[in-house]
């Protein structure tokens, strides 16, 4: 494809973004922009569109920073060109070239390029990391997730016994719209067990979920309406992912976790290629949570990347 332009994306292109996003054949619910935008006072927009003289064939959502690092998305956890399917590898290269070209208008000192996993796709759409080595992109951050395709991993023994424990202590596994509760549990949990806050606040967690109520479902455990364990699911339709995991000391010791995992693995949700269960790492990779990592792979989880690169313009 020749004759290819590229341009700032505008508030003007929103409704044409979407569709677009919708139909391409490596999109996701967070390059919509009524997920990106929610936080655009910390992450502003710098995003574009590429054409074919005036058929878009390809968007990728990013962000600058003051130190002049353009990235894809800094406030999502990948990103890329997305495109459709009439887009091939010389396509990729063009729009790598005439990205820069305009980046570098820009004042960008540096691109920061963070790949969509390939569970993600739904046709092979690796050309950009063929461009990346073309770039002299230098790998900078992997990090290991866990994923696998329903019905074919078994749950470990343990992982089991612990799912019929919390069957006999009464835990009831549920669909839910308290947020608020949830996220109470999750900040205790990763505040005490990682000294970390969510990175969504719980308004926040509200508000996508009420954008987007098919993609963003929240799951819980309680015990004598007590609530003991939960997880937010981001679901497309290849993938379903566990944004967020949290259970209570009282959760922990019967196994509610383990029987809302094991509720979720045989619902309807299995429909989806594969179910993720995101990373276990901190530090861009360089230090692996490995109980954390246990854990998942009991489940059945096995390694899916999440990559980061970066080169100077």
């Amino acid at each position: 494809m020749s004759e290819l332009t590229i341009r700032r994306y505008s508030l003007e292109d929103q409704r044409t973004w979407d569709a677009f996003v919708k139909k391409a054949c490596n999109g996701h619910f967070l390059f919509m922009r009524g997920y990106m935008d929610y936080h655009a006072d910390r992450f502003p927009d710098c995003s574009f569109i590429v054409m074919h003289h005036e058929k878009w064939i390809a968007v990728i959502a990013g962000t600058i920073s003051t130190e002049g690092v353009w990235s894809s998305h800094a406030g999502l956890t990948f990103g890329g060109f997305i495109f459709d399917n009439t887009v091939g590898t010389l396509d990729i290269l063009s729009s790598f070239s005439l990205l820069e070209a305009e980046l570098r208008l820009l004042g960008a000192k540096m691109l920061r390029y963070k790949p969509l996993p390939w569970i993600y796709t739904h046709c092979p759409a690796e050309a950009s990391l063929y461009a990346l080595f073309r770039c002299g992109a230098q790998l900078v951050s992997r990090q290991i997730s866990s994923a696998f395709v329903p019905g074919t991993q078994k749950m470990e023994e343990r992982r089991r016994r612990r799912s019929k424990l919390a069957e006999k202590m009464g835990v009831q596994i549920t669909e839910s719209i308290d947020f608020k509760s949830f996220w109470n549990l999750l900040n205790t949990c990763l505040n005490e067990r990682h000294d970390v806050a969510p990175v969504h606040s719980s308004s926040e967690l509200e508000l996508l979920a009420g954008r987007f109520p098919n993609n963003i479902r929240l799951f819980i455990a309680k015990i004598e309406n007590r609530l003991v364990a939960g997880t937010l699911l981001y679901i497309t339709d290849r993938v379903v992912h566990t944004q967020y995991l949290a259970t209570s000391a009282e959760g922990r010791e019967i196994g509610a976790l383990d029987a809302l995992i094991s509720h979720l693995l045989t619902s309807s949700l299995t429909q989806q290629r594969y179910f993720d269960f995101g990373v276990s790492c901190e530090d861009n990779g360089r230090i692996l949570n490995e109980g954390l990592l246990t854990q998942k792979e009991g489940f059945g989880g096995r390694a899916v990347v999440h990559d980061v690169y970066e080169y100077l313009l």
